[in-house]
């Protein structure tokens, strides 16, 4: 569980009065999310490709998952994401040690030219439906699938880090590129050769998503392009995720003269 907590806590008093010793890397100001408080003012100091230290007047639990916003020296903006590894007491605020994720957020990706990017990107298109905290389900395209989030394309006009539901089902077509049957040996009938039906081709179900609005550009007729970061995914949607961009990535290996 995640809480919000001010001066005055009782967990203050429990906690050791010492300063993390952040490692060499980038400080600034940032805006903390993690699950179950309103965005919040923090600071990120240290910052590696691994961790940093992050101050906030917010109590975390350890444990917790949290992203941030940084930004690069161009001025682009990105995500990170993370989890909180331990917590240390300096009123009026908590310091934390933030084990960052490895993958590049799909944000990211915002920075580099066309031709790196459709190397980097796996280009899908599939409808799904989105919701936010004022209004219910609308439609809309989503493209540019990765484990960190997805292009989304819609007629609304969305501020940046708007809060949204995605619900979507990722297209099953894609795993035509496994072999239906896998071959095994079956070690109770002597060594004999059996064929079994591939766990790879299991279709995909709905999933809802929590995500961010990070970036958008108008794309002509109407029409906005989203750069959306997925938040705090569960276990499951994070692994069918995963699942389909690794088809998806066989799919344009086969598609190579």
């Amino acid at each position: 569980m995640t809480r919000a907590s001010w001066i005055g806590s009782k967990t203050q008093s429990t906690e050791p009065f010492r300063r993390a010793k952040p490692p060499s890397g980038p400080s600034f100001p940032t805006m903390l999310r993690a699950r179950g408080i309103a965005p919040a003012q923090a600071f990120v100091e240290g910052l590696t490709e691994e961790r940093c230290v992050l101050r906030s007047v917010v109590l975390l639990d350890v444990d917790a998952p949290v992203d941030f916003d940084g930004k690069r020296a161009d001025g682009t903006s990105y995500v990170l994401r993370g989890r909180v590894r331990s917590r240390v007491a300096v009123p009026p605020r908590f310091e934390y040690d933030v084990e960052l994720e490895r993958s590049m957020p799909v944000v990211a990706e915002i920075a580099l030219d066309e031709s790196t990017r459709q190397r980097l990107r796996l280009e899908i298109e599939f409808p799904l439906q989105y919701r936010t905290a004022k209004e219910g389900f609308r439609h809309a395209k989503a493209r540019n699938v990765s484990t960190g989030g997805l292009l989304m394309v819609c007629r609304e006009a969305l501020p940046e880090s708007t809060f949204l539901e995605l619900h979507f089902v990722l297209p099953s077509n894609v795993l035509n590129v496994y072999p239906e049957h896998s071959t095994i040996l079956d070690i109770r009938a002597g060594f004999k050769r059996r064929s079994i039906l591939s766990k790879r081709r299991r279709p995909f179900g709905d999933l809802v998503v929590a995500a961010r609005v990070v970036h958008h550009r108008a794309i002509g007729d109407g029409y906005f392009a989203y750069g959306v970061s997925f938040f705090n995914a569960e276990k499951h949607a994070r692994a069918e995720i995963a699942r389909f961009v690794e088809a998806v990535r066989h799919v344009k290996l086969r598609q190579k003269p």
